[in-house]
């Protein structure tokens, strides 16, 4: 709801439509907030048919994906809009970060100063080894979704998402590929920024493990699609340690309670979490029940 209260403080003199496609088994329940929305329920499954579902309904010449825990604001809009002629034939990102207070209770506990540590916390941070240039707006080799700007026929002309990717994740990395086949730009526009809310996940070290099996998984999916640059190759040594922690998972979660919440055992934590992380990964890569 935060996600549409933003957008109606957003598109206030805006001709929009908002489309929400519902992609879980309980129904929304929206209040009047004065905007034109159409809630559809997912005919399929998956994050990528939700969005080409989306887009198929959707009227408009330019389509804007938003995840649901994004939070855009008016300056966003109103400087996409201003600007047109600079997104013509190209994909547009803008950068997002955690909401400063939802960053300060991260700061309070070792897994939240693992994610800031390891920049999973703002889009700046999942592009640390890939070109950035802060307050610029540069070109860039990789594409994401939660907050994706384009013109319809763009869109239309890259063919939608693959939808045989299960859930989020490489099915971006799919869509990338295309749009290099048509000569298609994408950008990242660092002026502008919105909030990433993921207070539910970035405070639950079990559902994002969870999160990270399931891109395990739609890793592989690509890798059968013929991308086998994202071929996972284990050794013996690291795939039986990641068979341990996934056999045993009560027991590390167990070892990292007992490190004590303090940052100069952030290393201790840091580690532990890390072997979660890789074997939650690896999970999802072998195991086709991965949920």
């Amino acid at each position: 709801m935060e996600t549409l209260e933003a957008l109606k403080e957003s598109l206030t003199d805006i001709d929009h439509e908002v489309i929400i496609i519902n992609d879980s088994e309980e129904e929304l329940i929206l209040k009047n907030l004065g905007l034109r929305v159409k809630c559809f329920k997912n005919l399929a499954s998956g994050v990528a048919s939700a969005r080409n579902y989306g887009a198929s309904i959707a009227a408009g010449y330019y389509l804007l994906f938003l995840d649901d825990d994004m939070l855009i604001n008016s300056e966003v809009i109103s400087s996409i809009m201003k600007d047109l002629c600079l997104y013509e034939n190209v994909c547009l990102n803008v950068k997002w970060e955690y909401p400063e207070k939802l960053k300060e209770s991260l700061r309070s506990n070792k897994f939240g100063r693992f994610l800031e540590y390891y920049g999973f916390t703002s889009l700046r941070g999942w592009h640390k080894n890939h070109v950035w240039k802060e307050d610029e707006i540069f070109q860039v080799n990789s594409v994401t979704s939660q907050f994706l700007f384009m013109e319809m026929r763009v869109f239309k002309s890259i063919g939608g998402y693959n939808e045989q990717f299960p859930f989020a994740g490489f099915e971006d990395y799919d869509l990338m590929q295309r749009i290099n086949a048509k000569n298609i730009g994408v950008v990242i526009n660092a002026k502008l920024y919105v909030y990433h809310n993921e207070r539910d996940r970035a405070t639950d070290i079990i559902a994002w493990m969870a999160r990270r099996a399931r891109g395990g998984k739609t890793r592989r999916v690509a890798v059968e699609q013929g991308y086998d640059e994202l071929t996972l190759d284990y050794g013996k040594l690291k795939s039986k340690i990641y068979q341990f922690v996934n056999r045993y998972p009560s027991v590390m979660y167990l070892a990292l309670r007992l490190v004590p919440n303090l940052k100069f055992f952030d290393t201790i934590s840091f580690f532990v979490t890390n072997l979660l992380y890789g074997a939650a990964v690896y999970r999802g890569y072998w195991n086709d029940n991965v949920k």
